[in-house]
């Protein structure tokens, strides 16, 4: 009887605890860091389930849970903290900042490391700094966020690709783009248009050789490592939608054209025309009221995106889908964008990880300003050059369209507005992984990538407009079809090393095997006679036949390459004060003969983490001190193109028959551009990391430069590469930030970068100059040294202009043996960026600035707007022709009508520019607000993107990215209005 009653007894206490254990109850608190402020997106999980939250933008949550279970508080950077659940509602946590796990923030060639233990030159960009800009080239996001980072919109159509320079560029002919490598992956670096810069998680911009040394004959140029974002395990998913709609519309340009009446006056002041004041206000009456709304238009920018983010205790993930539209400022201008990524992490076992990065993109481009420059089929050249008294569209709304200069506008804009350019892109990056750790110190690992591309463009001239009536053959119109298909497939296998002994000496080794294939594959052709009911399809093409004359044309290119590459790694610590890196690679390429296809590239590396030296104990103002030098190799693999080291045949007609004919001579002996660069910097943080920056100088010199060498015509080649060149890059980077207002609700963090570079060219070989364009390479001068006869004024007895000979003497003779240097460059001497972020409670302000110093160039526009021989013949004029030489006396820099405009330093000009980058302001809604919403967070936000721009420059906009300003399309200024929902 007692037996029973003790079980009786015994059961009914267990039911009592499982039923006190089962009791759900809410708990609420807040999460802070060392400082006491507030940690938004902190992880809460119920300890041994599946079960989370993330603390919302004041540090806030709210769980559901049983008493006695355990809490888990994490947050990246800081040191994990457990709280078993009792009779209290409200549980606030203070997570301590964690050191080791906060330094593993750092992506480099081939892993990732410690900021503590990082002895090369490398700026990280973050995802907050990248998301959520409505701009569709990844590229131009970077711009002003890196010091020595240099990007410059080519032109301000959607997606269009931007030209990125690290460290000022390293090549005269070769390819001066950095490696952009996407987790373990080299892609192309003009297609970011097909992919969501929203999934990036880092950027790491690879500058000295220690960093990008380990890309042997690829990284010259320098290395962008993208890393794409990972789940997280052991938390519950986070789902999120994001939602931006804006619009975007055309800068006001730094220059004015003539109204119709002030082109009717300066014909009669100079005797073009000899109209009375009534005659004038007749035609003045009858002229169309805006070109510019013929052109131009406000475009529209759309973005929905939904994401997955989490993982069990063996599996994590991430996923997104987006979708991307976006109007540009030009009629028929436009991006459409589909993109989506699934990120995949499993821990097999205690030894095997493996998983997958994928990303699909497709994109379509509507872009029919295919004539950029200052030319006559140039749709943005159209408002402020055609005739201003022309009406494009007559009574009835048709296109006032016929031969004649006077009839541009109308021809042209019929054109952008009737015809087809569009392109399509279908891009795929994906790679594989395996990691598996034989021992504690032994791993492998195994990556398999693919970059694929295909590509389909259809550009066709409408039968029925004026531009396909005028087309040949057949005058009515064509249409040109072109397929692409690129692909690259990379296999890395490394085997790791790394161990720990007597606590204090830290060794870790690496060896690695890459093979890295490419296959590139073209098709074209062109068809006339188009039937304008099927127009835009290839069957509207008029077959050909000998009859007709309506024969094609075709076209294609196939070509392959290759790069095997054995290196390695080695790195020694000690007492985490000191350290050492080095690597050694040598690659072997296709590209060149087989006696010229192997290189070796190395670099060393050392640092000093003063920080942790014990005569600094007592400094508790520094938080970090580090100094660290570098000094390596690397090359320029894409110097040259596939297979020159080969001769090559070409066909052409000779009397009506097919012919072969000496193609590009060969060319066995050219060898890779060689780069030898030198880094010295040191990096800081104070006051609990309040402030902190990095310092670097840096010296990289560039040998074995290709320059092209004149042949004579019976070789059948105009010219023949040779390494015979070489220059210098050296300058200084410096980076900034700091907090410099701390409270419990607030924080004010200013931050700045600026990178100085001088540029020099040193040796040419056989010759001390060869021109460029308007430019000119010559030893001892800078790269895009402009290379113009003076201009010394007007003559202001009789209006001609005046000119400066070598000697400095004015003459009112104009020659091209008068050119010179000195009037700047087109490679900017200092570059940079600065802003602010601004969080009160639950509101935040940021900004971006960017600028560029020391930049010249030279302004096509004021040449073609500023001539009288464009006047005579009906184009519209700058303003600054008002202010023509017309009586002895007077003082201008407008020449008398009668004398001709000559290219000289008058159109070189500062395009130094300060640019208002851009501007967020945000509020995150409050935890009760969310509770009630079931939402772990809700953002909205308002952003506006190139605001405003400070320059001497008088063309459309100082930023373009060639030496010639010449009407391209320009870099809209964007407004948009975002949403944020995690749920």
């Amino acid at each position: 009887m007692r037996l029973k009653f003790t079980w009786m007894l015994t059961l009914f206490m267990a039911l009592v605890f499982q039923s006190s254990f089962a009791q759900q109850k809410t708990v609420t608190g807040t999460i802070t860091d060392q400082d006491g402020l507030p940690l938004p997106g902190a992880n809460i999980l119920v300890k041994g389930t599946t079960r989370g939250q993330q603390s919302d933008f004041d540090g806030n949550y709210s769980i559901q849970v049983s008493v006695g279970q355990v809490l888990v508080f994490s947050y990246i950077g800081q040191l994990t903290v457990e709280r078993t659940v009792g009779a209290a509602n409200v549980i606030n946590v203070q997570l301590l900042q964690d050191a080791e796990v906060l330094d593993e923030v750092v992506v480099l060639g081939y892993g990732t490391k410690s900021v503590a233990k990082v002895s090369a030159a490398v700026s990280s960009v973050s995802s907050e700094q990248i998301e959520q800009v409505p701009i569709a080239s990844f590229e131009q996001i970077l711009q002003g966020r890196a010091p020595g980072l240099e990007i410059r919109s080519g032109n301000g159509a959607p997606g269009s690709a931007a030209r990125v320079r690290i460290r000022g560029s390293a090549s005269i002919n070769g390819n001066n783009d950095p490696l952009y490598i996407i987790d373990g992956v080299p892609v192309d670096e003009n297609s970011f248009a097909s992919f969501n810069p929203n999934d990036f998680e880092n950027v790491s911009v690879l500058k000295d050789a220690q960093a990008s040394s380990l890309y042997g004959s690829r990284a010259a140029a320098g290395v962008i490592v993208i890393t794409t974002k990972k789940g997280r395990k052991g938390q519950k998913t986070q789902f999120s939608y994001r939602s931006q709609i804006g619009f975007s519309e055309v800068p006001e340009p730094n220059f004015e054209v003539l109204s119709a009446r002030q082109f009717l006056e300066l014909g009669r002041t100079i005797g073009a025309n000899n109209l009375s004041d009534a005659e004038i206000d007749q035609q003045v009456a009858a002229a169309p009221r805006n070109l510019r709304d013929e052109v131009f238009r406000t475009g529209t920018t759309l973005s929905q995106e939904f994401s997955a983010r989490g993982g069990s205790e063996n599996i994590s993930y991430f996923a997104s889908a987006n979708y991307f539209e976006q109007e540009g400022i030009v009629i028929g201008s436009e991006l459409q964008r589909l993109t989506t990524r699934l990120n995949l992490d499993i821990q097999a076992s205690e030894r095997l990880k493996f998983g997958i990065n994928t990303s699909l993109g497709f994109s379509r481009r509507d872009f029919l300003v295919n004539n950029a420059g200052v030319n006559l089929n140039n749709p943005v050249l159209v408002p402020f050059i055609a005739n201003p008294l022309v009406n494009v569209r007559n009574d009835d709304g048709t296109f006032n369209t016929g031969d004649g200069l006077s009839f541009l506008a109308p021809n042209v804009v019929e054109r952008t507005q009737t015809g087809i350019n569009e392109s399509e892109e279908f891009k795929l990056v994906a790679s594989g992984y395996l990691n598996y750790k034989f021992t504690d110190f032994l791993s492998f690992n195994y990556t398999l990538g693919v970059d694929f591309e295909d590509d389909f463009d259809v550009f066709a001239t409408n039968p029925n407009s004026e531009f396909g009536r005028d087309a040949t053959p057949g005058n009515a119109g064509n249409q040109q079809e072109t397929s692409r298909r690129d692909t690259r497939i990379v296999s890395t296998a490394q085997l790791k090393y790394e161990d720990t002994f007597a606590e204090k000496h830290y060794v870790t080794a690496s060896g690695f095997v890459e093979y890295i294939k490419g296959f590139f594959r073209s098709s074209t052709f062109q068809g006339f006679g188009i039937e304008p009911e099927l127009f835009g399809f290839a069957n509207s093409i008029t077959p050909g036949t000998t009859d007709n004359g309506l024969i094609p044309t075709v076209g294609g290119v196939t070509t392959e390459n290759g790069l095997f590459s054995v290196f390695g790694t080695a790195g020694y610590e000690y007492d985490g004060k000191y350290g050492i890196d080095v690597s050694l690679r040598n690659d072997k390429s296709s590209r060149f003969a087989p006696t010229e296809n192997s290189a070796t590239f190395y670099s060393v590396a050392g640092r000093w983490n003063v920080d942790r030296e014990k005569f600094l104990d007592n400094a508790e103002w520094i938080t970090s001190l580090k100094l660290r030098a570098s000094f390596g190799t690397s090359g320029n693999e894409q110097s040259i193109g596939d297979f020159q080291f080969l001769p090559n045949l070409g066909r052409t007609l000779f009397q009506g028959e097919n012919v072969l004919v000496q193609g590009a001579v060969a060319n066995e002996g050219i060898r890779w551009e060689f780069t030898e660069q030198f880094n010295v910097g040191v990096d800081f943080g104070f006051l609990n990391n309040r402030i902190s920056g990095s310092v670097d100088y840096y010296n990289r010199e560039t040998s074995d430069l290709i320059i092209p060498f004149n042949l004579p015509a019976a070789f059948g080649d105009n010219s023949v590469n040779a390494n015979a060149g070489s220059l210098v890059n050296k300058g200084f980077e410096i980076a900034v930030s700091g907090d410099v207002w701390r409270s419990e609700d607030a924080v004010l963090t200013v931050f700045g970068n600026i990178a100085f570079n001088d540029n020099e060219v040193t040796d040419l070989g056989q010759v001390d100059q060869f021109e460029q364009g308007t430019s000119v390479i010559r030893v001892g001068e800078r790269l895009g040294s402009h290379f113009v006869t003076e201009f010394a004024g007007v003559n202001p007895s009789n209006g001609e202009p005046l000119y400066r000979d070598l000697d400095g003497n004015i003459t009112n003779v104009f020659s091209d043996a008068f050119r010179r240097t000195g009037f700047g460059s087109s490679e900017p001497e200092y570059t940079g960026g600065f802003g602010l972020n601004f969080r009160w409670k639950g509101f935040e302000v940021s900004s971006l600035f960017s600028f560029v110093g020391g930049f010249f160039r030279f302004n096509n526009v004021s040449f073609f707007t500023e001539n009288f021989n464009f006047f005579n013949a009906g184009l519209n004029q700058d303003v600054r022709l008002l202010d023509v030489f017309q009586n002895p006396g007077d003082i201008t820099d407008i020449p008398a009508p009668q004398f001709q405009r000559q290219f000289s330093s008058q159109d070189i000009e500062d395009a130094s520019f300060l640019r208002f980058r851009n501007l967020t302001v945000g509020y995150n809604v409050s935890g009760k607000v969310l509770e009630r919403l079931s939402l772990t967070g809700l953002r909205i936000y308002v952003q506006g993107v190139n605001l405003a721009t400070w320059t001497k420059f008088r063309g459309f906009d100082p930023e373009d990215n060639n030496n010639i300003s010449s009407f391209e399309f320009p870099n809209p200024r964007q407004f948009t209005l975002g949403l944020d929902l995690n749920f």
